[in-house]
């Protein structure tokens, strides 16, 4: 008894842990884009980010790890928390903190997510210059302001009524004891602190978007398109002190041991010892010269560049060892290689090598998103052009990516065809198409299901032996056919009334995922079973499984950010993501792959992570002993409520010592237990309800 709770607990454990175990481990590929958008130096941390997340190294750039997938690209420190705010257009920009919890790096979003070009503070307030929104500040970080009385309009254009909107745009933000000053696109605007009033103060400079602000009491640098500008009496007379190319911008001003460094698109770092009179080149080294930070921890300095962060002033060398971004959509191994896909491009990684290869980089195409081996040969399909109906080429290589060759063309639709083989055949889709090459890809033939039989698109096909299955966009039209698409059956016999977005052959059994639940079918389809006991479902999340693999009767399952394992043939799953990057939930993502013993995960942010399967400890758990629980409040400082399947009444409560040593039974009241009495610590609960078992990890602590 006390073994079966030892390893239940370790379930509960690995199911709920989130801590980096150290299994785990970055392919160190493959490596798609690495700028870097920001960089910043407390104590002896530098946090780095890149296109894909931040980055944290504790060894002065000799290496880094994955903090988390937002981003930032400006930040201040007001009132001695680390203030980070993102420019971009993606789900994650807008404001946060990051700040030391025990010992361990916390980010926290604030009450708003606007589009933030630059950050300022004076200790007493932190401003914002935004996208749309104008200058804001706050003077906690929870409630913000707008202040923009002055300040220039854009006008934006809609597709919907009515068709237009009005904005104020800014780029910079900056200011001293009596000012502040706003970027805009008409140039440089100032205001009292006292009584917000902006008034333009270009003074003879073109009214041109200006990126970036210094200021230092009455000392004022600006960039604008044409140069570097300085005023020495808060803006009111300006001096030329450096002219800048054509397409050239600067990114950011930094101010580091009485040295102002002007950061440029294209030409590299611009320093100045005499607050921006003069300026001089520092480059040596760099391989990118679109440079978008500079900062120093202890005796080094560090710059963040489109090629990287690199380290050592005057004389860079590129230090972004660890630092992988890269999303990777499918995975495949050879005998000797490991291919992935990224949407753009196909990279290999040959079993004696160490580094990825990208083997289509010269090849013009839009994005595709599988890739697959058949007969020895390597295929990809990619339209010509992101154009709707856009021809798309099939691509074949026989060295396995050395050189690549079109192989055929396919009518294009608005995707690239996904491609799909049993080794010999291969089968394209896309939209509501199906079609089937038996030589190499030379030649298609349609063998799309009849119009009528269900809905028109194609979600996925699998292929095996002359067996197609494919997964129609309707509710439980999951479809088969055993002669190459010449007929059509429904195999949909215990299906729930839901669309299947996913299909996967696994230890010759077929697989079909829901958007919240999986299915399994040992006989070729006729009969399904539900097996996604251990997976999540809950409508508040997305977990959508995107592939699975197995291998010696264990099979390895991922959804976007998570994966887990089953060694029971796919009833019943387990957690084993502890010990991978924080991934972005609710996006497209996982792919998983098995070669050598080593289970290979294609993550949608980091590039591909990789675990010894042999390492890892499986317990073999039936469905009815991982029932599905809710005890809450979890911490608890005593009471607790048990929820369970509706009708059902906890009968009797077991609570187990992590070590698996029973402390006491307690016979619940109304679902409700007290352990006000027990010590704080970590317990498991035994809960019997209707003649079935139930187990739930819980934390007792003795505050809040």
């Amino acid at each position: 008894m006390i073994k079966s709770i030892q390893t239940i607990l370790i379930i509960i454990l690995l199911l709920s842990s989130n801590h980096v175990c150290g299994q785990w481990e970055t392919s160190g590929g493959p490596v798609t884009n690495i700028s870097i958008s920001g960089l910043v130096s407390v104590d002896s941390f530098l946090f780095a980010s890149a296109p894909c997340g931040i980055y944290i190294s504790i060894n002065d750039g000799k290496s880094w790890y994955t903090f988390h997938y937002y981003t930032f690209s400006s930040y201040v420190f007001f009132k001695d928390t680390l203030i980070i705010a993102d420019d971009g257009y993606r789900e994650n920009k807008g404001i946060a903190k990051l700040y030391r919890y025990e010992n361990t790096w916390k980010h926290k979003w604030v009450n708003y997510n606007p589009q933030v070009h630059d950050l300022f503070t004076d200790n007493e307030k932190i401003y914002a210059a935004t996208e749309s929104e104008g200058i804001i500040f706050s003077k906690n970080t929870t409630n913000w302001e707008k202040i923009n009385s002055g300040l220039p309009l854009d006008t934006i254009s809609s597709t919907n009524p009515p068709f237009y909107y009005v904005v104020n745009k800014t780029y910079a933000v900056a200011g001293n004891k009596q000012y502040l000053y706003a970027g805009t696109k008409k140039g440089i605007f100032r205001t009292e602190k006292q009584g917000i009033k902006w008034e333009n103060i270009n003074n003879g400079i073109e009214k041109s978007v200006v990126s970036s602000i210094y200021c230092n009491d009455s000392v004022l640098i600006i960039s604008n398109s044409n140069g570097i500008y300085k005023s020495v009496d808060n803006g009111n007379n300006w001096n030329l002190t450096s002219n800048l190319a054509v397409n050239n911008r600067i990114n950011n001003f930094e101010f580091i041991e009485n040295k102002l460094f002007a950061l440029s698109q294209t030409k590299g770092i611009l320093v100045s010892v005499d607050f921006g009179s003069t300026w001089e080149k520092l480059n040596d080294g760099l391989q990118s010269l679109n440079i978008t930070s500079i900062t120093k921890t202890g005796n080094n300095w560090f710059s963040g560049t489109g090629d990287g962060v690199y380290k050592d002033y005057g004389n860079w060398k590129n230090s972004s060892s660890g630092i992988v971004c890269s999303s990777v959509i499918d995975l495949l191994s050879t005998d000797s290689i490991l291919v992935s896909v990224d949407f753009n491009d196909v990279f290999v990684l040959k079993d004696a090598d160490m580094l990825w290869k990208n083997t289509t980089q010269t090849i013009a195409k839009d994005y595709f998103n599988s890739v697959i081996y058949a007969n020895h040969q390597l295929f990809f399909a990619a339209d010509i052009t992101g154009n709707y109906q856009s021809d798309c080429r099939v691509y074949t290589s026989v060295d396995l990516g050395n050189i690549w060759s079109v192989v055929s063309i396919l009518t294009g639709y608005d995707d690239s065809y996904r491609l799909r083989t049993n080794g010999i055949d291969i089968i394209a889709f896309e939209d509501d198409v199906l079609m089937l090459s038996k030589d190499g890809a030379k030649t298609w033939k349609n063998i799309s299901p009849p119009r009528g039989m269900g809905c028109n698109g194609v979600n996925d096909a699998v292929f095996s032996g002359n067996e197609i299955y494919v997964a129609l966009c309707g509710n439980r039209e999951l479809l088969k056919s055993e002669d190459y698409g010449n007929t059509w059956v429904f195999i949909n016999n215990g299906l729930p009334a839901f669309e299947v977005y996913n299909l996967e052959i696994g230890n010759n059994e077929l697989f079909a995922a829901t958007r919240s639940s999986l299915y399994k079918s040992a006989d070729k389809g006729k009969t399904w079973i539900f097996c996604g006991t251990g997976i999540p479902n809950s409508s508040l999340q997305f977990n959508t499984v995107e592939d699975i693999v197995c291998a010696k009767n264990i099979c390895f399952m991922c959804t976007s950010n998570m994966v887990y394992a089953s060694a029971t043939r796919g009833e019943s799953w387990i957690n084993i993501s502890a010990g991978l990057p924080p991934l972005p939930n609710g996006i497209w993502g996982g792919s998983l792959q098995i070669k050598n013993d080593t289970l290979y995960f294609g993550t949608n942010n980091f590039g591909i992570w990789k675990i010894n399967i042999e390492n890892l400890q499986i317990p073999v758990i039936e469905p009815d002993e991982q029932q599905e629980i809710i005890v809450f409040p979890n911490p608890t400082t005593g009471q607790l409520t048990i929820k369970l399947e509706e009708g059902f009444q906890a009968n009797y409560v077991e609570i187990y010592h992590p070590a698996g040593k029973i402390i006491t039974a307690r016979l619940p009241f109304n679902n409700k237990i007290n352990i006000s009495d027990l010590p704080a610590g970590i317990y498991l609960l035994k809960i019997k309800a209707n003649e079935k078992y139930y187990y739930s990890k819980i934390i007792k602590t003795n505050h809040f």
